[in-house]
């Protein structure tokens, strides 16, 4: 809980998200995942995200999950600047977007902007 940590691969390649993964914005199944209400089950589909570490809240995980070993490769292969989320399909990056973070968010009047 002291540190970052970058977290690779599924559920079920990956012990570590596989027992957090109920702390992770995403329904993981064989083969697929969700995200925003969309599935996305080919084998070149993948996800990064941005979440606030669950037990402290100054550090974050950074997510990289893929259907497939050759996805994650894909996504992983060079140094991208990614917003809080990404969807991949191949090495590209089909759809992004900041996720609105409680933490972040100052209220101004009646308006709320986040940072």
């Amino acid at each position: 809980s002291s540190h970052d940590l970058i977290i690779i691969g599924s559920p079920e390649d990956n012990s570590f998200l596989e027992r957090f993964k109920e702390k992770i914005p995403v329904k993981f199944g064989k083969g697929f995942f969700e995200w925003n209400g969309k599935l996305f089950s080919s084998s070149d589909d993948g996800l990064f995200i941005a979440i606030s570490n669950p037990y402290n809240k100054d550090r974050v995980w950074y997510i990289f999950l893929a259907n497939s070993a050759l996805e994650l490769y894909h996504m992983t292969k060079r140094y991208q600047i990614l917003p809080t989320w990404a969807i991949f399909k191949g090495e590209k990056v089909l759809d992004k977007g900041f996720a609105e973070e409680k933490n972040f968010s100052i209220k101004f009047s009646d308006r709320s902007t986040s940072f």
